[in-house]
């Protein structure tokens, strides 16, 4: 449980950035004026509401298939992977159009993790998975305070690309600690 809630701090560090610090990327870094700013700040989202429910397919898909180790695993570990890759491709694309399409994807591709996140908590703790829950929302939560109070440092400091890639690598480690979890835990035993 501790490695799955270490592995959710860091993908909500990304999280975060996109929630509070996008618009500002966009309009101050990128360009936009105020109202397409925050236009294109909801692309992200858009996307997000169709690969959430997605992730969450893919991961009973594989689950069944390959059991709900490697069914969660695959999904949690590729989701990180693409989001890590495509917030790079999004901080360090020359024209604002292809960012927003890869902050979009980056931004979809981790919350299609969520599935594989949650039903591994009510995996892993069984009767407890309530206690779960609340733990792995907690660990969450303090990955959108650091990336929150982190943020305007790292971007006064080193700029925009340093601190979006700050959230690469911090999830490229969360997908990496999927290898590390074990998701099958204790199974709830059937009324």
């Amino acid at each position: 449980m501790l490695l799955l809630s270490a592995s959710y701090f860091l993908a909500s560090y990304v999280l975060y950035i996109f929630v509070f610090w996008l618009y500002l990327y966009l309009v101050d870094v990128r360009g936009f004026s105020l109202l397409r700013g925050g236009l294109f700040t909801s692309l992200p989202w858009l996307v997000a509401t169709v690969l959430t429910p997605a992730g969450g397919a893919v991961a009973d898909s594989l689950s069944r298939r390959l059991g709900i180790g490697r069914g969660h695993r695959i999904t949690a570990a590729a989701g990180l992977a693409l989001s890590g890759i495509f917030l790079y491709l999004g901080a360090t694309a020359p024209g604002a159009y292809f960012a927003i399409a890869a902050l979009s994807l980056s931004i979809g591709f981790e919350t299609f993790t969520e599935g594989a996140f949650w039903s591994s908590a009510t995996d892993i703790a069984g009767t407890h998975a309530g206690a779960a829950g609340g733990v792995l929302n907690t660990f969450g939560n303090l990955g959108g305070v650091v990336s929150t109070a982190l943020m305007p440092v790292l971007i006064q400091r080193f700029g925009w690309t340093a601190a979006l890639s700050s959230g690469t690598i911090a999830i490229v480690i969360a997908a990496l600690m999927w290898f590390l979890i074990r998701p099958e835990g204790r199974r709830l035993q059937p009324a």
